[in-house]
């Protein structure tokens, strides 16, 4: 039982019938109450939660006399309980703090909800949860009375005082028991597919918030993609345009305060071929190479990318690995050539190219294979660049890291022989500049020739094929 104020001999037990139930509230009131109903007219309507739920309402008109008593009765009551509670609507039977709390504070019609039919909106298809956090835009569930509130910033909250005004207020000054608060806040999804989209491909989104005629839908589309349909509706609608990974993203702004944002990643189109390398260092049309072992790579990002397939010109010894070629550019040439592509489930790529020449100083020797593919033997042959003899080798983005051997010759060179996984299989060691290994051990197939005299070290792919 609150305190008694008595400020005139009138006492009377005021019931707030449907909303807050307020029973035998005891206190003096500066005017009787008009006779007669207090409302004018009343029907039932059907409204509907976010998700499309129904919910039993009902409409009422307003008489102006009682209209006018609930307007002095609620400056009565927030004064004499020196309540902190601002008005910020008119006193009405039009609705009360369950339809305002989750109706018409998000720019919905005035309606009258009963307490009864409040758990439809976080059961079922749940358009609400409850949460732990009062955040601004939160609905709030009296438990230990018949009330419910929206949060406000500051710390105030909002609600409807049954048919007095509405006020912005301090959680407990009001007519209502304010212990027990459940808090709950729209509980929107993003839906839509998240593989691959191809060019000209079309793709919708949703959300599952479908009835809330107060929020906003701000969709965000993202590169490699354009929107076709539904900007501010709940179902988004784009195609694809280019190639690469894309997004959409999706705010939802209700009139009450809350925010939500949610965003789908996928990939649009073709895979892309980027960060062209020569022995690691970045690509340039013409990058100079010494002949010998080198490697190339690209980064290929793509959903569903395939590993990269090169094109490599004939009569060139190459492994393919992931996303790299290693391959032997002969002493004899002067220029070479390749390109690379993947392909995934929208197509090819265009051809990514390279195109390298010979390296006409500093390279401080060579070495050949013969014949390659060989079959029983191969030869090996030792050549130095005479260009550099007495000097140091400029060594510059030369991928072999070789050393000018400062007598000019080349003796007691080791050579190691690894299969394509990179084991080794065989070792020798021979002298001078030209020497035989047999292969009669070795089983078709790709292999690493690796020679070295203690300071240069030479790498070259053999094939060994018999059929």
């Amino acid at each position: 039982m609150e305190p008694k104020i008595r400020i005139k001999i009138i006492q009377i037990v005021l019931l707030f019938s449907f909303c807050g139930i307020i029973t035998e509230k005891v206190f003096s009131q500066p005017t009787p109450p008009p006779s007669g109903p207090d409302f004018g007219s009343s029907t039932p309507i059907t409204i509907f939660t976010p998700k499309n739920e129904s919910i039993n309402a009902t409409t009422y008109t307003d008489v102006s006399d009682w209209v006018t008593y609930w307007e002095a009765l609620g400056t009565w009551y927030v004064t004499s309980n020196g309540w902190d509670a601002t008005r910020e609507g008119p006193a009405t039977h039009e609705y009360n703090c369950h339809g305002y709390a989750w109706h018409v504070s998000e720019n919905s019609p005035h309606c009258w909800i009963n307490y009864n039919e409040l758990s439809k909106y976080w059961t079922g298809l749940q358009s609400y949860v409850q949460v732990s956090t009062n955040a601004i835009g939160r609905k709030i569930r009296f438990t230990n009375d018949d009330h419910s509130a929206i949060t406000a910033p500051s710390g105030y909250v909002r609600s409807k005082w049954a048919r007095l005004p509405l006020y912005r207020h301090l959680i407990n000054h009001c007519p209502y028991i304010s212990t027990g608060l459940s808090y709950y806040e729209l509980f929107p999804n993003l839906t839509g597919s998240v593989n691959l989209l191809c060019l000209n491909g079309q793709r919708s989104f949703n959300t599952n918030i479908t009835n809330m005629s107060g929020a906003t839908f701000s969709w965000t589309p993202g590169p490699f993609i354009t929107e076709v349909s539904g900007s501010g509706t709940s179902q988004y609608t784009i195609k694809g345009i280019g190639n690469g990974y894309s997004s959409v993203g999706l705010q939802i702004n209700t009139p009450s305060g809350f925010s939500w944002l949610d965003t789908k990643y996928f990939y649009a189109g073709k895979p892309v071929l980027s960060n062209q390398k020569v022995d690691g260092y970045n690509y340039y049309t013409g990058y100079q190479i010494c002949p010998g072992n080198h490697w190339l790579a690209v980064t290929v990002t793509g959903e569903g990318a395939s590993n990269t397939a090169w094109t490599v010109p004939q009569g060139i010894a190459y492994f393919v690995g992931y996303n790299e070629l290693d391959f032997t550019f002969p002493f004899s040439w002067s220029s070479i050539a390749f390109s690379a592509t993947s392909t995934n489930g929208c197509g090819t790529t265009s051809n990514t190219s390279y195109y390298l020449t010979k390296k006409t100083y500093g390279c401080p020797y060579g070495m050949t294979l013969s014949p390659n593919p060989a079959s029983d033997y191969v030869t090996i042959t030792i050549e130095q660049d005479q260009r550099i003899l007495g000097g140091i080798a400029d060594t510059s983005n030369i991928y072999l890291k070789s050393i000018e051997n400062s007598g000019g010759t080349y003796e007691n060179h080791k050579i190691k022989i690894y299969n394509s996984q990179s084991s080794l299989v065989s070792s020798y060691t021979r002298g001078g500049n030209k020497f035989d290994i047999q292969l009669r051990n070795l089983n078709d197939g790709l292999y690493i020739i690796e020679v070295t005299d203690g300071l240069n070290i030479y790498r070259q792919q053999l094939i060994v094929k018999r059929n």
